[in-house]
């Protein structure tokens, strides 16, 4: 019984391979598509990082220039007081 699914295994692996080219095209087509997707999404990712990035140094000039306006305020009604 062993040999018979063994010989049968040969046989059908003989008469039709592992995938076909078919599937193989279908394949490294999905895995170039893929790889052009995720390319994309991790250039916007980048952008996106940036942006944030851009929008904190921003945020910590504002806050600075704040403080400093505060100073300049407070010194301000401390000479005329």
């Amino acid at each position: 019984m062993r040999s018979c699914l063994k010989q049968a295994r040969r046989e059908a692996f003989k008469a039709v391979g592992e995938t076909c080219p078919h599937v193989d095209s279908a394949l490294a087509e999905a895995a170039t598509l893929i790889k052009e997707q995720t390319e994309a999404l991790r250039s916007a990712l980048i952008d996106a990082i940036e942006r944030a990035i851009e929008a904190e140094e921003r945020v910590c000039d504002l806050e600075d220039e704040v403080k400093q306006l505060r100073r300049e305020l407070e010194e301000a009604l401390a000479c005329q007081s």
